[in-house]
């Protein structure tokens, strides 16, 4: 008689032991350029200029599920579009980021998730909000045309990060800090 190897997960079970391995963060601020107080409005990237993807531990490469060693990203954020919706306390996101990355070849990447805003996306928007925080949970997909990145486009990246909203003046922005990680 054969004993099953995965009895409590079945035959599934060889695939439970995975872990995540952070691979890079960024920051940037985006501001609200609708005439309403309030999202849904387009929003429009800050000082790109100092935008750079960042790792906070100084590391040049990291290890994948497949065992393979990538080199993490050396790139600047020269675009990005964001999605706030005005709804209650838990909200989708979704947005679309341009790098420019040291081959000079574009790495692109695709967001969505969701926003946990405690107090609901209206209150997080309003006019006496300041340095109200919100958490997001993201998964991403990126391209790149290029070699040096390419196992970016074959690993889905999961997204920690957190969102503010920062009132200044008559102007609304946000400031969004990710951490991304990937299975391995």
């Amino acid at each position: 008689m054969t004993r099953a190897l995965f009895v409590e997960a079945g035959e599934r079970g060889r695939l439970l032991p995975k872990e995540l391995t952070y691979v890079f963060s960024f920051d940037f601020e985006l501001r609200l350029e609708s005439p309403a107080p309030k999202p849904p409005g387009p929003l429009v990237l800050l000082d790109p200029s100092n935008r750079e993807i960042f790792h906070v531990t100084d590391r040049k490469h990291v290890t994948t599920a497949d065992g393979a060693t990538h080199e993490v990203p050396k790139a600047k954020l020269k675009r990005a579009q964001d999605f706030l919706p005005a709804t209650g306390g838990v909200a989708a996101i979704g947005g679309r980021l341009l790098f420019e990355t040291d081959t000079k070849k574009p790495l692109v990447m695709n967001y969505s998730g969701i926003l946990n805003v405690p107090c609901g996306t209206s209150r997080f928007c309003d006019r006496d909000a300041s340095h109200k925080a919100a958490t997001a949970f993201v998964h991403s997909r990126q391209d790149f045309m290029g070699a040096k990145y390419r196992w970016l486009v074959w690993n889905q990246l999961i997204g920690v990060g957190e969102v503010r909203a920062i009132r200044r003046g008559a102007k609304l922005d946000f400031a969004f800090a990710y951490d991304f990680y990937v299975a391995s």
